[in-house]
């Protein structure tokens, strides 16, 4: 039976108070008696640069990291003046497994609260409604958001679209009647 677990990593270091860092510290083990989440907290302290990362070696779960600890971390990353912290995470296994490969990442709010990121795959339908949305305005689209329509193109099938924009002063726009 191989080996399964979950390797998991703050993306850049997050500032900190020493006093912010020791009760991160306390909460953050509070919670692993509670949960055994695997995460681990650490900081660099010297000559007025307080810097803390947090990671988990093996099997790291976030969602049981407990709301108290959460709150204080939120709390230590609206004081650093951002509106969230980043991690990423891999799958990992002592030898390869259909199905146990791959990875990801979350945020951690200023709020206390964990997002994952919505992966989505847009369909051909969705390119076209966009492009569609955008060019059928009185105003028109620039040349560099036309730009970006083409390099959309490359994706999906949207000449039939394309092929009936027109442009004036600089604008890109489709023309009252384009789809009759």
């Amino acid at each position: 039976m191989p080996d399964l677990w979950q390797e998991c990593t703050c993306d850049d270091t997050l500032r900190c108070s020493l006093e912010d860092y020791k009760q991160l510290e306390r909460k953050l083990e509070a919670s692993a008696e509670l949960s055994g989440h695997g995460f681990e907290i650490g900081g660099n302290h010297i000559e007025g640069i307080n810097e803390i990362w947090m990671l988990a070696e093996r099997m790291g779960s976030p969602d049981d990291l407990g709301q108290d600890f959460l709150s204080k971390l939120g709390a230590v990353i609206a004081k650093a003046g951002r509106r969230y912290w980043e991690f990423s995470y891999s799958n990992c296994a002592s030898r390869p497994i259909i199905g146990e490969s791959g990875g990801g990442s979350f945020r951690i709010y200023a709020d206390g609260s964990i997002e994952y990121p919505r992966v989505m795959y847009p369909s051909e339908y969705d390119l076209r409604k966009l492009a569609i949305a955008i060019l059928d305005d009185d105003h028109g689209i620039s040349q560099h958001a036309h730009n970006a329509l083409l390099d959309l193109s490359t994706f999906t099938d949207l000449s039939d679209i394309l092929n009936k924009v027109e442009a004036t002063d600089g604008r890109y726009y489709l023309p009252e009647g384009w789809d009759q």
